[in-house]
């Protein structure tokens, strides 16, 4: 079986062009108005480095944890101007507690989908908070309508297999697991694409479903691509094509 964090290395550098300047408005929305109590502040599958960055300047006084387990993004991490409070450290989401104690914040973007067990990881990144640490968690839920809607569609048909439907389980765990559930927002903002061929390219080569397709292999990847290209869910805008799908942003606070 593919392991997730080899897909990522061979996605990181498109990624890091592709997607992190049209994922810019989520992490600004994410950090918005964030204001921790004391303690170090942990980001949890930093990538390339984009909101670690933007908390250790924002935090100058504060040791900021950059935390990322694929090595090929750890590179381009550390190929930055990394300001002096910033540490970085190779560690899964499930890991943070062997590195870190005494958390104030937690900001987490665009990891929590694709974690194989969520509630473990959640239950780790309480061990390394003090109590009243704020976490912004920022993922995308299923989607009810448009591109990626229809994307996840065309890979459960793909591939034969649905599924699960977890953020409501989770979010129920979230007590037990030492987390309130202070606030849940939605947060759209529009990606834009040339055409239909580089948004099924951003989505394949540069971004998440390189793991999952790795995994379904050839057949069901040619399966997938035909489906969704028949009918991507996209609007035609000046620009090429156009799709808004939803976020969510979860700010929990540590019981």
């Amino acid at each position: 079986m593919t392991d997730p964090v080899s897909s990522w290395d061979t996605v990181a550098p498109a990624y890091a062009r592709y997607w992190s300047p049209r994922f810019a408005p989520h992490l600004q929305d994410t950090l918005a108005g964030f204001d921790p109590p004391p303690g170090d502040l942990v980001v949890v599958g930093a990538g390339p480095g984009d909101e670690a960055v933007l908390l250790a300047q924002r935090f100058p006084e504060r040791t900021v944890w950059a935390l990322e387990p694929a090595p090929a993004m750890l590179d381009l991490l550390l190929a930055r101007d990394l300001p002096s409070n910033l540490t970085v450290q190779s560690a899964r989401a499930r890991e943070v507690s062997e590195h870190v104690r005494q958390a104030g914040g937690f900001v987490s973007a665009f990891v929590l989908q694709l974690l194989p067990d969520r509630a473990l990881a959640l239950a780790d990144w309480r061990r390394a908070a003090t109590p009243g640490a704020v976490a912004r968690v920022v993922f995308w839920p299923r989607q009810s309508e448009g591109a990626w809607c229809r994307l996840g569609e065309a890979v459960e048909a793909a591939t034969g297999t649905a599924r699960p439907g977890w953020e409501a389980p989770l979010r129920e765990q979230l007590p037990k697991l030492g987390w309130e559930l202070a606030r849940s927002d939605d947060l759209v903002h529009p990606i834009v694409h040339a055409d239909v061929d580089e948004a099924w390219w951003s989505l394949v080569d540069a971004c998440s479903l390189q793991a999952l397709l790795q995994r379904a292999g050839p057949a069901a990847l040619a399966r997938c691509e035909a489906r969704w290209k028949a009918d991507p869910g996209l609007e035609a805008c000046a620009e090429g094509v156009v799709h808004s799908p939803t976020a969510r942003l979860w700010t929990l606070r540590a019981r």
